[in-house]
């Protein structure tokens, strides 16, 4: 799942295979972004077939992420279509660190 960042976002794509989702269409994807705790992750978004999402450092600072400069962003996604909804993606392990001070 490439994770980039430009001077104000981190903007997230991903691919799915339909074939592991039954081949049936998606119908949302969900974003689960890693808060300060490790073993905290919240749902940030729920969208419908666009394979992209954008979230700016300044939400990313503010509760409930919490993250602070230098901060990996840690994203997972998972995939919905009438058969239910995926597993969880794998989190990433490189990708955007958080790069500004908050205002």
């Amino acid at each position: 799942m490439p994770i980039v960042q430009s001077t104000s976002t981190v903007d997230i794509t991903w691919v799915l295979d339909t074939i592991d989702m039954n081949g049936d269409d998606v119908y949302k994807y969900t974003i689960y972004i890693q808060t300060s705790d490790p073993l905290v992750w919240k749902t940030e978004v729920s969208i419908s077939t666009v394979k992209s999402f954008s979230i700016s450092f300044a939400t990313l600072r503010d509760f409930p992420y919490n993250l602070k400069r230098g901060d990996l962003v840690k994203v997972m996604v998972s995939a919905t279509n009438n058969y239910g909804t995926s597993d969880n993606s794998t989190s990433n392990t490189v990708g955007a660190t958080i790069k500004t001070e908050p205002s």
